[in-house]
Formats: structure tokens, C-alpha cells, sequence
């Protein structure tokens, strides 16, 4: 039997409370995430490369390309695609149920950033040039607090928060009925092929 050794990390919390150090308390208003209304056959390594490319091409967007890191219980993780931190972030992720489906979910954080309006308006463009329907959760964007959410016909969705005191940068994959998704605990081999194959570029 297969030893495993990617799990979820232990971030509840912590995650919770590291975006809260950025994004500060905000008002009640449209949900992040709604009920799927579609769903796609995409597998769980097909997800993981989507999460994956698609924060890369908001990072991209944003103008800002060092610094980014990912939560990762009490410590972080540079979002910088060195093998090793590739593995340890995407090795951790696990699904989200959703309806009879599963997604994965990754969100990468930026701290102190320059002109988070800017960054914003920048992404926004972008999003919405590719054909995504953009939607204010807080109202319009302001130097001091915006926050929106990209949506595609799939069910895919994108996030961004931003204020003086950083940006993030959110994917969520469209909810797939695979059973690499909707049964991953029993479906692990392709899964852990593609992980085997980042950890063998790590040198000893």
C-alpha cells in the first residue's frame, strides 16, 4: 500500500485569522461561493494545474510578481513555483463538496502591496477581457477597500480582495462529478503520479 504523504494542512483557524489580517472585518453582502448549477468531468490533477495557471495569470495580471505566499498553518509558503513549494501546496489541497461534486480551492496573499487600487483595476480588466463576469461583493472599488468576484459559465469562479494592508488573490475550480473529486480519498492514482512527479524534481 501507497504511504501517504500529502495531506491538508492544519490551517483552520489560522488561515482564517492570516486573511483577516488583511482584508479587516467587512459587511454582510454577496456570497463568495453559491450552489453549482453546473458541473464538469474535470479530474483532480486537471484541477489542480487549473487552481495552479490560474493564479499565476492573476498574479500576472495584478503587475506584482514576488511576495506572494500561500497560508499554511502557522507559517506561509512562497507562491514562487520552486518544486518543493509546489508540492507542499498543491500536495495539500483536498476537495470542497459541492452538490454531488468537488472543487479545490487555493488562495494566495500578497502583504503591503503598492497601489492595491491599481492592482485591482488592473485584474478586473483582465478578468473581464477573458470573457468573466465581474461582480463588486462591497461596492465599487476604492483605494481603501475592494473586493469582487469573477464568475464563468462553467461554475468557475475567481476572488480578489484588496486594501493598503495587502491583496488576495482567490480560485476556485468548477464543481466536477469525477471520482477523483467526488470520491478522492478512494481515487488516488492519479493524483499521486502527478505529485510523485513534482517531488522527483526536488534535488536531494
Amino acid at each position: 500500500m501507497r504511504k501517504q504523504r500529502y495531506s491538508r494542512r492544519g490551517v483552520g483557524a489560522l488561515a482564517a485569522l492570516a486573511l483577516l489580517g488583511v482584508t479587516g472585518c467587512v459587511p454582510e453582502g454577496v456570497p463568495m461561493i453559491s450552489e453549482p448549477r453546473r458541473f464538469t468531468s474535470m479530474t483532480f490533477v486537471e484541477q489542480l494545474l487549473w487552481v495552479e495557471s490560474q493564479l499565476n495569470e492573476g498574479i500576472a495580471a495584478v503587475g506584482i510578481t514576488e511576495g506572494w505566499f500561500v497560508p499554511f498553518g502557522a507559517d506561509r509558503v512562497d507562491w514562487d513555483g520552486a518544486p518543493e513549494n509546489r508540492l507542499t501546496v498543491l500536495g495539500s489541497m483536498i476537495p470542497k463538496a459541492c452538490g454531488t461534486g468537488g472543487r479545490l480551492n487555493e488562495s494566495a496573499l500578497l502583504l503591503d502591496a503598492p497601489d492595491p487600487l491599481g492592482a485591482a483595476l488592473r485584474i478586473r480588466a483582465a478578468w473581464e477581457a477573458e470573457g468573466w463576469v465581474v461582480t463588486d461583493l462591497y461596492g465599487p472599488p476604492t483605494p481603501e477597500f475592494t473586493v469582487f468576484r469573477a464568475d464563468r459559465e462553467d461554475g468557475a469562479m475567481m476572488g480578489f480582495d484588496g486594501n493598503p494592508d495587502g491583496l488576495i488573490l482567490k480560485a476556485y475550480a468548477p464543481c466536477s462529478v469525477h471520482s477523483s473529486l467526488s470520491s478522492w480519498h478512494v481515487d488516488v492514482e492519479e493524483r499521486d503520479a502527478f505529485l510523485d512527479s513534482i517531488e522527483a524534481e526536488i534535488e536531494p
